[in-house]
């Protein structure tokens, strides 16, 4: 019985390694992208710190001077709010939506390489008024998931892009 579990194991592994998994990103965008200037309105969003955060973890050297780089990233807008989706018989809100949404552009010097893309990701969540702080916490964690879901989309678009 051990022998026909370790040939099933050992089968099962080599299907999962031959067959072309790959995770999805993991070409490196530094490759195309050495040194990228990020304009923005608003440097303190959270879209903005975890997109910055992303390049440099990739491995792009993140500039504000444009002569330094070639590309230039635009932040047009990066806004973020939520909504009450659902009341109770009381008029109290019991369900919220969160929504996160990004419009951006790419150029390379004067040359525009993607013309604004917008980008929007939502979320709902209960909400109960007995545990007013906690699902306070939950509505700021799922706005820099959602950051975290456009930033790794923007770059995993700029991987496809030829430039």
């Amino acid at each position: 019985m051990a022998m026909i579990r370790i040939i099933f194991i050992s089968l099962l592994a080599t299907l999962v390694l031959s067959c072309g998994f790959e995770l999805q990103n993991t070409s490196n965008i530094s490759e195309k992208l050495d040194a990228l200037t990020i304009k923005t309105n608003n440097p303190y969003s959270i879209f903005y710190r975890t997109l910055r955060n992303q390049f440099r973890e990739s491995g792009t050297k993140i500039t504000d001077d444009v002569s330094q780089s070639d590309y230039t990233l635009t932040i047009l807008m990066d806004e973020s709010e939520q909504r009450t989706l659902s009341v109770s018989a009381t008029n109290t809100p019991q369900e919220y939506e969160v929504y996160y949404r990004v419009t951006w552009s790419f150029s390379q010097g004067d040359k525009i390489i993607l013309e604004a893309v917008t980008n929007l990701r939502t979320q709902d969540y209960t909400f109960d008024q007995r545990q007013l702080l906690g699902k306070s916490n939950e509505s700021q964690m799922i706005k820099q998931a959602l950051a975290k879901d456009i930033a790794q989309e923007v770059i995993f678009r700029l991987n496809e892009e030829e430039f």
